[in-house]
């Protein structure tokens, strides 16, 4: 089986200011065998749902085995693909993007993969599938309330296993969130504000959120970052300091490393679309996007 549907934004549409919008969503059925599936790189955040059967779900080269159930969750240009165990299987995808999404999403602080006790949102899935083909204004809003409500069915089901990590990985988020600018804040840091040896704290984390700390304090710093250039007037310099970098040079260097690797400066003119910050030339029209999944099943073929 095979479904999809797409939204052909050649960017973002300006006449409707939202945070996010879907992309693209669907379900396919999967051959098990390592030679068929070639890893993506897609320039959206995504989430990977085993609606049925099982298989191995590759971050880079980590794996994570997914279960009926599961879903897993990337972020712009990391490497990923989906081993299925047998052709039993299937899989369902929700990709999104927009000026915040990637705030958006971290602001859940969901780890990178975990179970649903009430089964993948099929109700959800469906709205999406029947609006998203369409561009009108109606339909767009409809999607991006339907994919909120994806992120509070999620957040309802994440409760019970992230509560299982105990309260250290509560303290240690918030911590981190409290401390983003500070330019020392590192797990050597947070292993002494929580009074545990490093290894301890690593595994705790790890369990809990399905990254390393080092790898939350970054994705941190990045959804600050573009929030600040997207939706404010702070210099470039006084955003950097807010994400931990004292000088310009070092923060310049971070983001254009980052997922959707680009200059501060371009990322804001790219990215901020309506108005928000005063003196800056409108954005040139950006080239239509391919949704990931069209490239995956091309390349299958």
């Amino acid at each position: 089986m095979y479904e999809e549907a797409n939204r052909p934004f050649p960017d973002f549409p300006v006449d409707i200011p939202l945070p996010l919008y879907v992309c693209s969503v669907g379900k396919r059925g999967e051959e098990s065998g390592s030679d068929r599936v070639p890893p993506l790189l897609s320039p959206f955040i995504g989430m990977t749902f085993c609606v049925r059967g099982s298989g191995v779900a590759y971050l880079f080269d980590r794996p994570f085995r997914m279960r009926e159930n599961d879903v897993i969750f990337y972020y712009p240009h990391e490497e990923h693909r989906f081993l299925a165990d047998s052709e039993e299987s299937v899989i369902a995808w929700v990709n999104f993007d927009g000026p915040l999404a990637m705030s958006v999403f971290s602001s859940y602080r969901f780890p990178r993969s975990f179970p649903l006790e009430k089964g993948f949102p099929e109700e959800i899935y469906q709205e999406l599938l029947g609006c998203l083909p369409k561009s009108d204004h109606d339909s767009v809003l409809h999607a991006s309330t339907q994919l909120f409500l994806l992120f509070e069915y999620l957040a309802g089901e994440k409760k019970k296993s992230f509560l299982e990590s105990g309260d250290v990985v509560e303290r240690a988020l918030r911590y981190i969130k409290a401390n983003l600018s500070n330019s020392e804040l590192n797990v050597n840091t947070l292993c002494d504000v929580l009074h545990l040896s490093r290894s301890t704290f690593r595994k705790r984390f790890a369990e809990a959120m399905h990254v390393t700390p080092g790898e939350y304090i970054r994705n941190q710093r990045i959804a600050r970052a573009r929030t600040l250039l997207a939706g404010t007037d702070l210099s470039i310099q006084e955003i950097g300091r807010e994400c931990g970098f004292q000088e310009k040079t070092s923060f310049s260097r971070f983001f254009k490393a980052c997922p959707n690797s680009m200059p501060p400066s371009e990322y804001r003119r790219v990215y901020n679309r309506t108005g928000l910050v005063p003196g800056e030339p409108p954005s040139p029209e950006a080239p239509r996007r391919k949704d990931p999944e069209i490239s995956d099943r091309q390349n299958e073929e």
